[in-house]
């Protein structure tokens, strides 16, 4: 029910004395409209709705929703994401239209933050949005979860305790590493946040997608710089006798997986085989160095010295010159 309240106050005046009272309280009672069930509709989608002959509508949002008149019926389309109410004379109806169907989403997203101690859900907003506070990670673990199975989105605004925080953070660089993203920047307050570089096109999107599970947010920054992960790489460099060491069984690997810094493993059991064939005569190793080069990029050695030339004959400048192999 609505309440309408009017105060009234009336002095009376009684010579000598001027009383100061009689309050009169009116309370005027109107219907109020009745809160019919949620409606889910998609972009694009079509609902129909009961209503009388000249029913009275009011639109909450504008632009969510078109609403079309049909003699003792309504039509709903869903025209961009968004939460409105529509209001079909005493009815009310709380819509909420997405890009695809988010109905099944919300209900189990709902169903699994209700056994979440700390976590809460606001339904009323698009997308939906999940605040309160991380009590374990492994429960943002399950709402991505549903988020893949229903491909569904939403915002995740609640903090995370201190001890809680650090697991997400560390959690959202291995993905990044895992995708071959340059080093990003996370940060926890007030919300979990991805900074990306603006350098880079089409970085941002694809973070989004790869966080979107997480429902964190995604921003570009001037100010992020774009930096690649170092690479680590040994390379040998010898000379052998292929037909000896073929004797020797000596077989090439046919492709080698190189690892991310600060871990590195070398590859050990090539370069004692060489050695011993070194030691035997059929090989020498010329040089081994390691080289450090950004994920991505080129990196370039020299192995052997640099002696003078002269070009022309009356030239006088000698040209230094590499002698080796690069």
């Amino acid at each position: 029910m609505w309440f309408t309240l009017i105060l009234a106050m009336a002095p009376i005046l009684h010579p000598p004395l001027i009383v100061i009272g009689l309050f009169s309280l009116l309370i005027i009672l109107s219907p109020s409209p009745s809160l019919a069930s949620q409606l889910w509709l998609r972009v694009g989608e079509v609902r129909s709705l009961n209503a009388s002959p000249n029913a009275t509508i009011r639109i909450g949002a504008r632009g969510i929703v078109r609403v079309i008149e049909h003699g003792t019926s309504i039509q709903l389309v869903g025209l961009k994401p968004g939460v409105t109410v529509v209001v079909i004379d005493r009815a009310s109806h709380l819509v909420t239209v997405s890009r695809s169907s988010g109905k099944d989403f919300y209900q189990a997203l709902r169903t699994a933050i209700y056994g979440m101690k700390g976590l809460k859900l606001a339904s009323d907003v698009q997308p939906l949005e999940v605040y309160g506070t991380l009590l374990r990670f492994s429960d943002w673990e399950k709402l991505a979860d549903l988020s893949r199975l229903h491909q569904g989105q939403y915002i995740f605004r609640a903090q995370a305790l201190p001890d809680v925080a650090p697991q997400a953070l560390g959690r959202f660089q291995k993905m990044a590493r895992d995708k071959g993203f340059p080093i990003l920047h996370f940060s926890a307050q007030p919300q979990f946040t991805a900074h990306v570089p603006t350098a880079q096109k089409g970085l941002k999107e694809a973070v989004g997608d790869t966080l979107s599970p997480y429902g964190v947010r995604v921003v570009a920054s001037e100010s992020a710089l774009a930096v690649q992960p170092l690479v680590r790489t040994q390379v040998i460099l010898a000379e052998l006798n292929r037909s000896q060491s073929e004797a020797l069984g000596v077989e090439w690997p046919s492709s080698y997986q190189a690892t991310l810094l600060p871990r590195f493993t070398a590859a050990q059991g090539l370069a004692v085989t060489l050695k011993a064939l070194e030691a035997q005569g059929q090989a020498q190793i010329l040089a081994s160095p390691n080289l450090l080069c950004r994920s991505g990029g080129e990196a370039k050695f020299h192995a052997g010295g640099e002696f003078p030339t002269t070009e022309g004959v009356t030239a006088n400048v000698p040209i230094i010159e590499a002698a080796g192999t690069s």
